[in-house]
């Protein structure tokens, strides 16, 4: 049986031979920016704009991955196809990529000279989306949560860094979780404004209009723009404004967006209801609007993976 492959520091190798030493920054310290795009009937989604956003990463963290965006594009292209013989119809994939300093090592720090000694480590892997994670919520809607953990200050670290240093939205949503096991978190900032769930956007409608956090706190997901892209085709008014718990309680609609489920229907904030029905309107015909732009029901096809 053929084995899942991957990418790692210029070598596609089986993913069960594929490993790091443990003096790897990134497993030490978190070191490692990364990016998760997804496909739609095996065709890569917005792969150009995610690994744009992955180099705006790296220049910021200062890691140089001695390859540029467009042979980054064509590796990651290469891998899809390698592996695409593994998956059936009905299946897609994401195509993730993790960039780390490479090996942890003191000179590096105190020897400019000797950083060229440490190479940046890269993986790109095509595992298979896990749809039944998430696919009963397009019809129930998530419960979302607003726990204790506060959101990272962008003073402390730019949230627009995607990195994997994320403890505290994990510990966001361990507590959500012992509170409701169909919660979600939403973390507040330290001003108590809505920012955003340790893997997607948020939005909310209130009278026709579309609302969603401001950049300053929040890493701008490329879900996001394509939503606030289809919200200008279909003439849906839409601002980017500080909105907070009031705002939700009071709200017709919401939503959740993220690279694997693209819209998620919101049908609870805090415990209270959203809505008269979930999805609400307007958020069903920016999903019909996706759909079209795909050329695909990815809500069936996320549904069609739960057990009968």
């Amino acid at each position: 049986m053929k084995e899942l492959m991957v990418y790692l520091n210029g070598k596609m190798v089986p993913e069960s031979q594929a490993s790091l030493p443990l003096s790897d920054s990134g497993f030490l310290w978190g070191d490692t920016v990364y990016e998760c795009a997804r496909t739609f009937n095996f065709k890569p989604f917005k792969l150009r704009e995610h690994i744009q956003r992955l180099y705006r990463s790296l220049k910021m963290t200062r890691i140089d991955l001695a390859m540029g965006p467009e042979e980054l594009e064509t590796v990651s292209l290469e891998l899809l196809e390698v592996n695409r013989e593994l998956f059936g119809g009905g299946e897609d994939v994401w195509i993730n990529h993790d960039v780390t300093r490479g090996r942890y090592a003191w000179e590096r720090w105190v020897r400019p000279e000797a950083r060229d000694r440490y190479p940046a480590t890269v993986i790109i892997q095509t595992p298979a989306l896990e749809f039944t994670v998430f696919a009963k919520y397009y019809r129930s809607g998530v419960h979302i949560i607003t726990p204790s953990v506060r959101q990272m200050p962008h003073i402390c670290i730019d949230p627009k860094i995607k990195h994997r240093s994320r403890l505290h939205f994990f510990l966001a949503e361990l507590e959500v979780k012992e509170v409701d096991m169909e919660g979600f978190s939403l973390l507040l900032d330290l001003e108590g404004s809505l920012t955003e769930n340790k893997g997607g956007n948020f939005f909310l409608v209130t009278d026709g209009v579309l609302r969603t956090p401001p950049p300053q706190n929040i890493l701008c997901g490329v879900s996001r723009a394509t939503v606030l892209d289809l919200a200008r085709e279909l003439g849906i008014p839409a601002v980017e404004e500080s909105l907070h718990p009031y705002d939700a309680y009071n709200a017709q609609e919401a939503f959740l967006t993220s690279t694997p489920y693209c819209i998620l229907p919101v049908s609870r904030f805090n415990g209270l209801p959203i809505g008269e029905e979930v999805p609400g309107p307007l958020t069903r015909k920016l999903l019909k609007a996706w759909q079209e732009l795909v050329e695909l029901d990815f809500v069936q096809q996320a549904l069609d993976h739960l057990p009968r």
